[in-house]
């Protein structure tokens, strides 16, 4: 391997294969144009560069896996110097359901969050150190709901817990099926029959 990094970072001098052959392009090693750049470090990635008036955005997460969202006080956070915004999911900021599939997620939390990693508050900041430090001043008040592990117990006509009660009116795409289709599939729960 480190032969191959070595021998690309050299622009691939030392070719195993068939120069000669007719075919234009199977067999014959093609280098890629950022290929030096990347073995050697040089490459430059989106999180490597920087522009004027730059700002720069953290999410902060749910660690719980169900919750409700009793408060959001942000008003520490508000006061780092760089910070030009923090905010929350509400009618304004998060509108419109979205997901693979079915609409079941929030770009940020609503009310609720559903899962470890659930996005509910949002920084935006001059420097990423301001927007880290505004992160950690918000203070998320949740009120721990049981969550459902279990995807047999998901799928049990009565399961102990619903998620989305009413999933039914969310919207739809790619292959899953329409609310009136729901009947007729083995994910029955899944659409709240």
């Amino acid at each position: 391997i480190i032969t191959a990094v070595l021998d690309t970072a050299e622009g691939g001098k030392n070719k195993k294969v068939d120069e000669n052959s007719s075919d234009q392009a199977v067999g014959k090693s093609v280098a890629k144009v950022e290929a030096r750049a990347k073995v050697t470090g040089k490459a430059k990635y989106v999180s490597d560069m920087e522009f004027p008036r730059m700002l720069h955005a953290k999410v902060k997460r749910s660690t719980y896996p169900r919750a409700r969202i009793l408060k959001i006080d942000a008003t520490e956070a508000e006061k780092v110097p760089g910070v030009k915004l923090v905010t929350f999911g509400n009618d304004e900021t998060a509108k419109y359901r979205w997901g693979s599939g079915v609409a079941d997620e929030y770009t940020l939390a609503r009310d609720e969050v559903l899962f470890v990693g659930d996005a509910v508050a949002l920084v935006v900041a001059e420097t990423e150190e301001a927007a880290t430090k505004a992160l950690d001043l918000i203070e998320i008040e949740y009120e721990e709901e049981t969550p459902l592990f279990d995807g047999e117990e998901a799928m049990k006509a009565n399961p102990s817990i619903v998620v989305h009660k009413d999933i039914s009116k969310y919207a739809r795409s790619g292959s899953v099926p329409p609310p009136d289709n729901r009947k007729t599939t083995k994910c029955v729960q899944l659409y709240s029959c």
